[in-house]
């Protein structure tokens, strides 16, 4: 049996949807290649991002806190 041939994806970008672009193809074993304009991955949340597009700041302060959800399963 012949192995199926997939098309290879470019991605744009290795910021928050280039990176779960590239997890998600690579789960599905499916060919990419990503390219990125800077140094390092991060895109808008690169601070001091030496290509100049980044919007983060030195007292950029992310709140990601969410209360605990407890959940009782019935035995």
């Amino acid at each position: 049996m012949a192995a199926e041939h997939h098309p290879r994806s470019c991605i744009i970008g290795a910021g928050a949807a280039g990176l779960t672009t590239a997890k998600r193809l690579k789960d599905w074993g499916l060919p990419y290649d990503c390219f990125e304009m800077s140094n390092d991955i991060g895109g808008t949340w690169y601070y001091k991002n030496p290509n100049g597009r980044s919007a983060c700041y030195d007292s950029l302060h992310i709140d990601t806190w969410t209360p605990a959800t407890t959940v009782i399963l019935a035995t």
